[in-house]
């Protein structure tokens, strides 16, 4: 990879915008140093997980419960949950 540099025009949404000012303010640095150590350390980021279709999030519910059909038709599945 060669060192040349390029530059470039970015439209940012203003609420970013007016976090990458504060920031760079709070470190004592310019907007360009934070704007290219912030992009720096999302590209060497992991990803954590893949890009979804939906952005759903995943719950866990316990082991499985084995419930009979009479119980199933009582109607009162409340009284097999436990209290939190």
């Amino acid at each position: 990879m060669h060192n040349a540099k390029m530059r470039t025009s970015l439209e940012f949404p203003p609420a970013l915008l007016l976090q990458l000012k504060a920031l760079a303010a709070q470190q004592n640095c310019s907007f360009r140093q934070v704007v290219v150590s912030t992009l720096e350390r999302g590209l060497q980021a992991p990803m954590a997980y893949p890009a979804k279709a939906f952005g759903l999030p995943s719950v866990s519910l316990g082991a499985p419960m084995a419930l009979s059909a009479q119980q199933l038709r009582s109607g009162d599945l409340n009284a097999y949950l436990p209290v939190l």
